[in-house]
């Protein structure tokens, strides 16, 4: 019964929240042959969800896919900010490159945070080839777990096309990303600067500050 409910509540988040996307991005769909770029799957207004798993295909004969780090050899894909980093548990991250498929699946024990905002769950990384013309990236299957673990199927904007040409520009790296975590501390520190400058302005000049500015 309370999976049941769960389930319904899930539902009824859905519903308020008409305008949910979950969504391929890319910073621009014209690539320079033969270099490496990368695709986002984002998120976009979602209610409480507790995991997600992703099915990503694309043509392997177009395009190799990378792993997201230096650090590992086999190719992964990278987790995003949509769940906390120091939470998160991976259940599968592989690419099986003869198939031109990647599996991804993850959940926490707290819902995701910043569900009214835009959010990536993923990054994958890729290198054109040599050969590479038109190819598409597309979401298989897409589906999100509640906290009772039940699967949640979900509606995408499920593909992205990309074109490939040694006259497009090479895509520029990544950027980390800017949390609202970081955005806090950065007016914390700016207040701080700012009432520390403040007190120093009204601070009174005494006999000893004007002898040290003789």
């Amino acid at each position: 019964m309370k999976k049941i409910i769960s389930v319904l509540l899930f539902f009824l988040a859905n519903l308020a929240h008409a305008n949910s996307t979950i969504y391929i991005d890319v910073r621009n769909s014209k690539i320079k042959t033969n270099s490496e770029f990368y695709v986002d799957i984002m998120a976009k207004d979602l209610p409480a969800v507790y995991g997600v798993h992703l099915s990503i295909k694309y043509d392997p004969t177009q395009l190799t896919v990378l792993a997201a780090t230096s650090y590992n050899e086999k190719p992964h894909i990278e987790h995003g900010n949509l769940f906390k980093q120091q939470a998160i548990v991976e259940l599968v991250n592989r690419a099986h490159t003869q198939q031109g498929l990647i599996e991804y699946s993850v959940e926490q024990a707290v819902p995701a945070r910043n569900l009214s905002n835009t959010n990536r769950i993923a990054r994958v990384f890729f290198r054109s080839k040599s050969n590479s013309t038109t190819t598409r990236v597309e979401l298989e299957e897409t589906y999100f777990k509640t906290d009772s673990g039940n699967k949640v199927p979900y509606s995408t904007q499920s593909s992205i096309d990309l074109q490939f040409a040694n006259s497009f520009h090479k895509p520029i790296h990544p950027t980390d990303d800017f949390s609202f975590s970081r955005y806090l501390i950065l007016v914390a520190l700016a207040a701080l600067f700012g009432l520390l400058t403040l007190r120093t302005r009204k601070t009174p000049l005494t006999p000893l500050h004007w002898l040290t500015r003789v």
